[in-house]
């Protein structure tokens, strides 16, 4: 299986979160990753969960670090358990169960 670029993997419909990390201080390299690594596990344990028929594959990209903010989008990679792609609208309704939920 080939891994897609993050412009790849932008270019096709998929639903994704886009964080946005305000920060006054510097942010330290293990909190930093251990908290998408969280994040990413939380959201596949959730879609194990809610959705049994499908698999996520949660993809975190770091789009842009500036002075005071941290800008990085979360792609869902959510497929139906066969390889079947879920539509666009169900990824969206899905990310948004697991945001307020």
């Amino acid at each position: 299986m080939t891994k897609l670029s993050y412009s790849q993997l932008m270019s096709k419909p998929a639903a994704h979160l886009t964080l946005k990390l305000d920060t006054a201080e510097p942010v330290e390299l293990n909190d930093f990753v251990g908290a998408f690594t969280s994040l990413a596990n939380e959201f596949e344990r959730f879609v194990g969960e809610q959705y049994p028929e499908a698999r996520a594959d949660p993809r975190i990209y770091v789009r842009e670090v500036r002075s005071g903010c941290i800008d990085a989008d979360i792609i869902t990679g959510l497929v139906i358990i066969g390889a079947h792609t879920i539509e666009h609208l169900d990824q969206i309704l899905i990310l948004e169960d697991f945001v307020m939920g």
